[in-house]
């Protein structure tokens, strides 16, 4: 078994339907083996700790696998940018909460001004 092809697989998604699994496609090509070969690979592979899956991405990748510098670079920045949205977001609800409450005191207040004018009407 090649196994040590497949220690620094890339992130590749597995499907239950085989025909869809990006996995077993690369098992395909890089070992010339048919389906039912490559899912006997797979299992192989998956059993010995050869390749691993990350639940946080719910890939398999090779379990000597490091995502170069960009990649990297590039989830640092995602992260950024998802805690700066989760702060606007947070801001914004809180403006949302102080205008509702503005809405309700003036809507009490018109109430309360209809309640007087009909009782000084009648």
């Amino acid at each position: 078994m090649k196994s040590d092809l497949f220690r620094s697989m890339t992130p590749m998604r597995h499907d239950r339907v085989w025909a869809n699994s990006e996995v077993l496609a690369h098992i395909i090509s890089v070992t010339g083996s048919d389906l039912p070969g490559a899912i006997k690979t797979f299992q192989y592979l998956r059993n010995r700790g050869h390749i691993v899956f990350t639940v946080r991405n719910r890939t398999w990748a090779g379990a000597e696998y490091v995502p170069n510098e960009d990649e990297g670079q590039f989830r640092i920045r995602l992260s950024g940018e998802v805690s700066e949205l989760r702060r606007i977001i947070k801001e914004n609800l809180a403006k949302c909460r102080k205008l509702q409450a503005s809405h309700d005191l003036l809507l009490e207040n018109f109430n309360n001004l209809v309640s007087h004018v009909n009782k000084n009407r009648g």
